[in-house]
């Protein structure tokens, strides 16, 4: 038997000036705790690609 466990993914958006609340404090914390699992849709990066990576993404603004 294979059991799947899908977890609802939640987006907020957070206005600049806002501050997260105690239930969104300990979400991040718990979040924090949970392993890494790498995939094909996410794989885990090489030294060398994370190196490209910054290179191409250090002009870029930031969201907020």
């Amino acid at each position: 038997m294979i059991k799947i466990i899908m977890e609802k993914i939640v987006k907020k958006v957070i206005k600049k000036g806002n501050k997260p609340t105690a239930k969104q404090i300990k979400m991040i914390e718990d979040a924090s705790r949970r392993p890494i699992i790498f995939d094909d849709d996410s794989p885990e990066f090489s030294y060398e690609e994370m190196l490209e990576m910054i290179e191409k993404t250090k002009n870029l603004k930031p969201l907020c």
